[in-house]
């Protein structure tokens, strides 16, 4: 059996019997592969290569698909501020990364990177008194005026790229 049904939606369904099941499932990736205009169905396992990319690029086939580059480079060999300022934006970048890779809140994620800089260089900032900015305690200030700003970015960065 085999008929073509129209939906409420407008669209259009294949119904096939069970006798041509089988039929059916090798015929799925082919159709798809048309109504999207990509090769993906065809072949699920094959990686993009450079050269997809490139030609996908060239002739504007990137419809609903944004195109994401990056590198895999390990950040215990990035760049450590030197300046209180951008020690404390990196250390802000560097828990939003731990929120998201371990699914922590925010909270969360300031106490776990604050005993992975005690695990990793015996600092602990709760064993000390904390600085006070606009009337609050700030850890993070505490870890740079103690001159561990640098040692607590690069523990999170070593635990960022092991995990």
């Amino acid at each position: 059996m085999l008929a073509l049904k129209e939906l409420k939606n407008g669209g259009v369904a294949y119904i096939f019997g069970e006798d041509m099941k089988d039929f059916a499932k090798s015929l799925f990736p082919v159709i798809a592969s048309k109504a999207l205009g990509e090769q993906e169905f065809l072949h699920p396992k094959r990686s993009k290569t450079l050269d997809d990319v490139k030609f996908a690029i060239e002739s504007g086939k990137q419809n609903k698909h944004q195109l994401k580059l990056s590198l895999n480079v390990p950040k215990t060999t990035s760049f450590v501020p030197a300046d209180k300022a951008e020690l404390k934006q990196e250390a802000h970048a560097l828990i939003a990364e731990l929120c998201a890779k371990d699914g922590l809140k925010f909270g969360l994620a300031w106490t776990k990177a604050y005993r992975i800089l005690a695990d990793s260089t015996g600092f602990d900032v709760y064993s000390v008194k904390p600085t006070v900015v606009r009337g609050k305690p700030c850890l993070i200030q505490t870890v740079i005026d103690h001159g561990k700003g640098g040692d607590f970015c690069r523990a999170l960065r070593r635990y960022l790229d092991k995990h």
